[in-house]
């Protein structure tokens, strides 16, 4: 499976906001099964802490 051209976007700006502006780590990008791309992020300033970022085949994000 590939990610869509609205997920790559997405998946970009998000990245580069997460990295720049929370100083975070991605540590997984990965393609669930129902073709949601799945970022995991770890907070630079709380090592023990995850965040998950969902974005789904339209480009829309839900933060978990």
């Amino acid at each position: 499976m590939e990610p869509t051209p609205e997920q790559l976007r997405t998946l970009y700006v998000t990245g580069r906001q997460l990295t720049a502006q929370l100083k975070s780590f991605i540590r997984l990008i990965d393609i669930l099964p129902n073709r949601d791309l799945c970022i995991v992020i770890q907070p630079r300033q709380f090592p023990d802490q995850r965040m998950i970022v969902y974005i789904d085949l339209n480009g829309d994000t839900e933060y978990v």
